[in-house]
């Protein structure tokens, strides 16, 4: 078995993509050994045909997620391979596909948008999002943020969810600062992760829902790069009908998983170098 495969790092979430077909029920096992041999990797996703005539591709991710930040970096990837800038592409979580524009390293790609309206949770806010679901703490991050952001989940029964997430996030100047940890439900994972552009998307959305109209906010990430958010509002400024973000891509490396005879996986170079070659067992 060859996997090809390319580890980017949109607004600095490192996401491996695998472009050669894995079937679905071994897709949540494969990508949970492939992040306990890379501890620099944050999230997988697989590239497979897209269902629909009008779709590019589609991008399904390691627990059937939403995941903002692995959609712009395959857009990106698929333009700088020739496609067109402007990509339609399917993502599990999402009820339809949803439109990604490439321009050089930045991706603006639109966000699934749950029909239900955010909800409290104490002194957190729940809002929803096609495939992914993110607790808003108005408050610092912890000293150890996995471990409070799983309290969070438990206490607000989320943790039955395909997907979810904590944003922790407070006002940084002209900024909204976040500190975001995914937990997805197949791969048994709990991340807390460089960036999250859906996370991002849900601080928009808050934010908009406040204010009574359509607001647009740079939300500064933990690595330290700004994700750009939008949300537009309904007419009675009662509601979100559409978000979006922007991105910026980088390459770090990709290549080819080759078979192994020895059981689990070996080697595979730091992501900021080009080349590497993964070896895993069937």
């Amino acid at each position: 078995m060859r996997l090809e495969y390319a580890v980017l790092a949109p607004s600095g979430n490192v996401t491996l993509l695998i472009f050669t077909r894995v079937a679905r029920d071994r897709q949540p096992v494969l990508a949970e050994r492939l992040m306990a041999a890379r501890r620099d990797i944050e999230q997988v996703g697989f590239v497979e045909p897209p269902t629909t005539p009008a779709a590019d591709a589609r991008l399904q991710m390691m627990g059937g997620e939403f995941c903002g930040n692995a959609a712009g970096a395959l857009a990106w990837y698929l333009a700088r391979g020739g496609r067109p800038n402007r990509q339609v592409l399917e993502v599990s979580g999402a009820s339809v596909p949803i439109r990604a524009d490439t321009n050089g390293d930045l991706v603006e790609l639109d966000v699934p948008v749950a029909v239900r309206a955010p909800r409290r949770a104490g002194n957190a806010t729940v809002v929803m999002l096609d495939g992914i679901t993110h607790l808003l703490v108005g408050d610092a991050p912890p000293r150890a943020v996995r471990a409070e952001a799983h309290r969070w989940l438990r206490r607000s029964g989320l943790l039955s969810l395909p997907a979810a997430g904590v944003v922790f996030h407070r006002p940084r100047g002209a900024e909204i600062e976040i500190s975001p940890v995914v937990h997805v439900r197949a791969t048994g994972t709990l991340t807390a992760e460089s960036s999250c552009a859906s996370g991002s998307a849900c601080v928009a959305i808050l934010q908009a829902l406040r204010r009574g109209c359509d607001t647009v906010v740079a939300v500064r990430q933990p690595d330290g790069g700004v994700i750009e958010a939008g949300a537009r509002v309904s007419p009675d400024g009662r509601g979100v009908i559409a978000a979006t973000v922007s991105v910026r891509v980088r390459m770090c490396e990709e290549g080819v998983f080759a078979p192994a005879g020895a059981r689990g996986i070996r080697g595979g170079a730091h992501p900021g170098r080009r080349r590497s070659r993964w070896r895993i067992s069937p």
